[in-house]
Order: structure tokens, then C-alpha cells, then sequence
């Protein structure tokens, strides 16, 4: 049985190794030289042979294609990522462990050491660790404590590539976040309004029930307010979703956090300052993350966000708008291409710049490569056709580093 699961994990890329029984630890002299090689399937066999009882473990990295872990040593936690996450709690590979869950998933290496303060492939968060490197145990591996791991969702020949792990929640912690003092009650929110300065007042929370009041107060930024308290829950996942878990992350998880109202269907055509009170709810629970303090600039932060937020979180609208490009009659500057992809290619961006008017739209060569059934190095050498061809106008090139793609103008007919 444990030899089956090696092999079958390692026939889809996993560098597995023995354990000793009931451990953590390689039954190995050394596993040095597997962390960036994998054994062959005749060693594999004779470290597995069935009269032995050993546990079994996969070396992470790029040694197992990519094949990163956010171990999640409290149930609590892992419980909080899978209610904000759903969609990615469905689909990516998960064990269960003795104290929580092992979440598998690709990603790439300079994407985990983003992550770290000091850029380690290990980044711990106190309720478990974000692994981009060393051992991940397997099941049917046998706990100390006598338990067997065992999976919750088998990993498939093709395991999905995180590109965005703050997204994801798999870069942050998740435990402890709502404590009675911090966090509302299921059916209440939040809304914060300033005592006078003067008389040594301060920040203060009232309840959404208030929230007239709240926002009379507001000036020449006042206007209608929202009942948010049917959607409280939706609201409290979309924050805990995208709080930052360090300085510098602020713009982004505001970005995000923009992404993730606009899935709450009530909230999709609200205006940026209706949302003023959960902006500042954010902005309290993201405090000891971030170094700006004053909410004003987390809320003209999220303004500009929500305007530029045409993708709510969990959606893509690159499917959509490729199926209306394959039904539609091609533009007229198609002519000169032969290759039928290249002709969508373009009927594809004439629809993306609509969409985007007048911003620029975002598109990866790897994103169109997978639509038009071709490599993304092919797409890259289209897309750069089109561009000298003044079909497309680039007006920002985006890196791998910061995980944006390149922004164009469609300038076709």
C-alpha cells in the first residue's frame, strides 16, 4: 500500500522520501542530494519494499515541480481559510494531520520568498507554516501520537499554480483573529466615527444600527448608507481574506479587499464612500500589520481601488469575453494574419479594451497561451507581433516579481 502511494505520487513529479516509523525524520543517512534531485522508481522500490513499516514524506520546491504547503496546525485556522476560500478549499489537494490540515498547491519560488520578511521558503505564522521548502509528511504516514494521516482531497495529475498567495489566504495567519474585543457579532458590523480632539477623544466604534448617524456626520463626503447588517458574515470573510501580514502590503490587500466586496452581489454597484464604515473596519483590524496609521489614507486608497476593481474576487471574465471573441465577426485588421489563433488573438483584445475603457487591460502571454491552445511563448511572440503592428499599444510591462501582466491599449480597427 505505501509503495502504491509513492509511486503513484511520484509519476506526477513528487520527490518522495522515507520517514522512520511514527516520525518526522528521513530514514535516510542523508537527503541532501533529493532536494534537488529525485530517486529513481528502482530506488523507490527497494526503500519501500513491503516488509518494511516506514512513513513516507515528499521533499518540496522545485525538486517536486513547484509543490508548496500551507500547513495549517490549527483546525480553527485552516476552518477560517476554507469559509473565506471555497473555491480553492474544493479543488487544491488537502491530508489530514493530527492537529489540522496540509493545503498542497504550486507555486513558484521567488512567489514564497516574497512572502518571508527574510526571504525563506519556511515562513511561519503561528498557527502553522507556509512551506516552500523541506518535508511534508504523507499519508498513510502514522502520527506519533498513533494517528493516521490521511487525505481529505487527493492530489490529481495537475495541481494548480497559485500566482497571488495573499489572494489565496495562504500568506497570512488565520488563527485568533476574532477575538470577542476585536471582531462583531454575527448580524452586527461596524462603524467608526471621531470624538472631538480636543476634548482627548478618539477613535470609536458604534454599531451599524448607527450608521445613519455615521455617515450624517461626514460632511461633504456624506451620502446613502447601507443596512450591511444581512451581509455582515460575507463582509467578515472579505476582510479577513485580505488583511496584510506585513509593511508594504497595504495598496494591494485594499486592491483585493475592493475585489472581494464587489463578489457580494448587494455591494457590486454601491459608490466607493457607502462603503466608508467597512474601509475603516479594515483599516482597524489591518493596524498592526501596516505602517500607515491614519484610516483617510487606507479609504482615498480604496476609492481609487474600487474604480479600478472591474474583477470581483473569484471571477474572471477572460472566458466570457474569448467565447464572445470566437462567436463574433473578426476585426477588419485581421486580414493580414493567416493563422486563425492569431485572428482571435486580436478579436480578443478589440473585446478586452472595450472592457477596460478607457483603462488599459491586463494580459499574460501564459493566460492567452491556455485560451488559444498553444504555448505561452508563442502567445508572447503574437502579442509582440501585434504590438509592432500598432494593433496594440503597450502601457505597462509587468514582471514575474510583482506577478502583474502586461497592460495594453487596443488601437485596431
Amino acid at each position: 500500500m505505501l509503495l502504491d502511494e509513492a509511486l503513484r505520487l511520484y509519476h506526477g513529479c513528487w520527490c518522495v522520501l522515507p520517514l522512520h516509523p511514527r516520525s518526522k525524520k528521513p530514514a535516510l543517512r542523508s537527503w541532501r542530494s533529493y532536494q534537488s534531485k529525485r530517486p529513481t522508481e528502482a530506488t523507490l522500490r527497494r526503500w519501500f519494499s513491503p516488509d518494511k513499516k516506514l512513513g513516507l514524506a515528499v521533499v518540496l520546491g522545485a525538486v517536486s515541480g513547484g509543490l508548496c504547503c500551507r500547513d495549517f496546525d490549527r483546525l480553527d485556522a485552516f476552518e477560517a481559510w476554507e469559509a473565506a476560500h471555497p473555491e480553492l478549499a474544493a479543488t487544491l489537494p488537502q491530508s489530514i494531520t493530527s492537529r489540522g490540515r496540509h493545503v498542497f498547491f504550486r507555486c513558484l519560488p521567488e512567489v514564497i520568498t516574497s512572502a518571508s520578511p527574510n526571504g525563506a521558503t519556511i515562513v511561519d505564522f503561528g498557527d502553522g507554516e507556509l512551506r516552500g521548502g523541506g518535508l511534508a509528511v504523507l499519508p498513510p504516514s502514522v502520527h506519533e501520537s498513533g494517528h493516521v494521516y490521511a487525505w481529505q482531497i487527493e492530489p490529481s495529475d495537475s495541481i494548480p499554480m497559485i500566482d497571488d498567495l495573499d489572494a489565496a489566504g495562504l500568506a497570512c495567519r488565520w488563527s485568533d483573529r476574532d477575538s470577542e474585543a476585536s471582531a462583531p457579532r454575527a448580524g452586527q458590523g461596524e462603524c467608526f466615527t471621531y470624538e472631538d480632539r480636543s476634548n482627548g477623544g478618539g477613535l470609536k466604534t458604534t454599531d451599524a444600527t448607527e450608521e445613519s448617524k455615521c455617515q450624517g456626520s461626514r460632511g461633504p463626503l456624506a451620502t446613502n448608507s447601507i443596512d450591511f447588517s444581512p451581509i455582515n458574515d460575507d463582509i467578515e470573510r472579505a476582510i479577513i481574506a485580505t488583511l496584510p501580514n506585513g509593511p508594504g502590503q497595504r495598496n494591494k490587500a485594499i486592491f483585493e479587499f475592493a475585489r472581494h466586496l464587489k463578489a457580494i452581489d448587494v455591494l457590486r454597484d454601491a459608490e466607493a464612500l457607502q462603503l466608508r464604515s467597512l474601509v475603516q473596519r479594515w483599516h482597524q483590524r489591518a493596524l498592526p500589520n501596516i505602517q500607515t496609521k491614519s484610516p483617510e489614507e487606507s479609504l482615498a486608497e480604496f476609492i481609487r481601488a474600487w474604480d479600478k476593481a472591474r474583477i470581483p474576487a473569484g471571477e474572471s471574465e477572460l472566458p466570457r469575453l474569448f467565447a464572445e471573441a470566437v462567436e463574433a465577426p473578426l476585426p477588419d485588421c485581421c486580414s493580414g494574419y493567416e493563422t486563425q489563433e492569431v485572428r482571435l488573438l486580436v478579436s480578443l483584445c478589440k473585446r478586452l479594451g472595450t472592457h477596460w475603457h478607457p483603462q488599459p487591460f491586463p494580459l499574460a502571454c501564459r493566460i492567452a497561451g491556455k485560451l488559444l491552445n498553444v504555448s505561452h511563448v508563442t502567445a508572447n511572440s503574437w502579442l509582440f507581433l501585434l504590438e509592432a503592428d500598432g494593433i496594440l499599444k503597450l502601457h505597462s510591462k509587468g514582471t514575474q516579481r510583482d506577478r502583474r501582466a502586461n497592460r495594453y491599449f487596443y488601437a485596431g480597427d
